[in-house]
């Protein structure tokens, strides 16, 4: 009797006829004529990397469309080098969990795509991908651009609406007799409290130059940054600059004030001695957040629908790269100096992600998740107790505070507290006193600051006191040198002053 041969088993799931295309090195050519290919994801991690040739000042659409059941595509677009990355896009307006990038090509050339599942399965999920010319639809003219993303799951603060602000009226002053001459008094400078910033329209970025006493504050719906004297808290000068601006940040060693501008995607560059904007650098929609190393003389910008980390060179201020943020949902952003790292928080993947300050690239092995299900919001480096601060919120809702220990091999848990739950639209205020060691955070909801003591050896949080402020608080600002703490309101024309002691 013969024997029957015994089949060799087929595996469960067959790469795609573009195998192996698992770098930029081996990408797979995808027409730019609207022509579909069918791709799968045939083992866990598996990458599709795509070249597309590109014409110079076109728009290109990339799109992933007819996702297998369960599927969640990610894509980014990378650079001629197929290393530099350019745009991130996970899930697109109308799409689902499809993704779309829209792209003007600065230059002709050859660009690649990469798209995998965003949670790095394999198990046959497949999709099908097209690249095609327009629509355009330029952001900056030259720039590139991207279609608008869904938003993180926490509401974009930017989006609430501001109530309209009854103007304060000016009292009449009484005329004082003249029988005899009096000297003219020096008004006494104001000491605490919530002061009245007329013209302030919903406050967003706070920052403070300790050297020149001058305190910025971004006026997110009239497009303006005022430069306060923050001793008599008197407006010397409101800057124009972009659409909604965000995050103020202070250089005093140069003396500039770099803003981010929420709706256009920009960075305005300010000459703190002259008052005035000699630059504006283009980074991506939805800038958030920024921190400076002053050692380096780097600035860091965040693009929230872009998932990016802006570099920007505070010499010449020259954008010298767009880099991952580390995740999905980019939000935070803080320097470390010592290590020269940036540190950054992704909203909508919870991470906080590790980013070296030389080449801007993710130490993908660093990245920490505080819980399943955490989304970190505002986030600060403390380099007198070498500890990151973050507040972490859960469901939309902010509620703890943690601490992370940084050393070169990245980030470890070093203490929480938990904290009265804040809005959906908090989470934003939060920095470290260097002189007296206090970790202090905006609690919007409450309308309160919420000063703790950390104790390094321990890794315990106490809390000390609360204060007041104007209602809708977001974000804040000390000055070392006399531990006065500045905080913008969102709903009134005010800066709540207090010395943190």
């Amino acid at each position: 009797m013969t024997n029957t041969p015994t089949p060799t088993p087929t595996p469960l799931c067959q790469p795609d006829q573009y195998e192996p295309d698992n770098s930029y090195t081996s990408a797979t050519l995808l027409p730019t004529n609207g022509s579909a290919q069918v791709h799968n994801f045939h083992v866990t991690g598996d990458q599709d990397w795509f070249r597309v040739n590109l014409q110079a000042n076109r728009a290109y659409t990339f799109t992933t469309f007819n996702l297998t059941l369960g599927a969640d595509t990610i894509m980014r677009l990378y650079d001629t080098d197929g290393t530099t990355l350019l745009i991130t896009n996970d899930d697109y307006t109308g799409g689902g969990v499809a993704s779309q990038i829209v792209f003007v090509a600065p230059a002709q050339a050859t660009y690649y795509l990469m798209v995998r599942d965003f949670y790095n399965r394999g198990d046959c999920l497949g999709y099908s991908i097209k690249a095609e010319p327009g629509p355009f639809r330029q952001y900056v003219p030259g720039i590139i651009n991207i279609l608008p993303r869904t938003p993180t799951p926490t509401p974009t603060a930017t989006l609430t609406a501001t109530p309209t602000r009854t103007p304060t009226r000016t009292p009449t002053r009484t005329p004082t007799p003249t029988v005899t001459r009096t000297p003219t008094r020096t008004p006494t400078p104001p000491v605490g409290g919530d002061i009245d910033i007329p013209g302030l329209t919903h406050a967003k970025g706070v920052a403070i130059n300790p050297l020149t006493n001058r305190l910025y504050l971004a006026s997110r719906d009239t497009d303006e940054l005022f430069v306060v004297n923050a001793s008599t808290l008197q407006t010397i000068i409101k800057i124009r600059v972009g659409d909604e601006p965000f995050g103020v940040a202070v250089n005093t060693a140069t003396n500039k004030v770099y803003v981010n501008n929420y709706v256009d995607g920009t960075v305005s560059v300010i000459n703190g001695a002259t008052n005035s904007v000699i630059a504006t650098v283009q980074i991506g929609p939805e800038t958030t957040f920024l921190d400076i190393n002053q050692t380096t003389n780097r600035i860091y910008s965040i693009s929230h629908a872009w998932d990016v980390m802006g570099i920007i060179s505070g010499v010449d201020e020259r954008r010298l790269a767009l880099k991952w943020s580390g995740g999905v949902g980019a939000w935070g952003a803080t320097v470390n100096e010592t290590l020269n790292r940036i540190y950054t928080t992704n909203r909508d993947t919870g991470n906080i992600a590790t980013l070296d300050g030389v080449t801007g690239n993710t130490f993908e092995d660093q990245s920490v998740s505080p819980f399943v299900g955490a989304i970190p919001y505002a986030i600060h480096y403390a380099p007198s107790l070498s500890r990151v601060f973050v507040i972490i919120g859960e469901g939309d809702i902010p509620f703890r505070l943690m601490a992370y220990r940084t050393t070169a091999q990245g980030l470890t848990p070093a203490g929480q507290v938990d904290m009265p739950q804040d809005q959906a639209d908090g989470g934003g205020g939060l920095i470290v006193n260097p002189t007296t060691g206090h970790v202090l955070l905006v609690n919007s909801k409450l309308n309160q600051v919420r000063v703790y003591s950390y104790n390094g050896t321990t890794n315990a949080f106490t809390l000390l006191r609360t204060v007041a402020t104007a209602r809708n608080p977001f974000m804040l600002d000390v000055n070392p040198t006399n531990n006065r703490v500045y905080v913008g309101s969102r709903d009134q024309a005010k800066v709540t002053i207090f010395t943190d002691n």
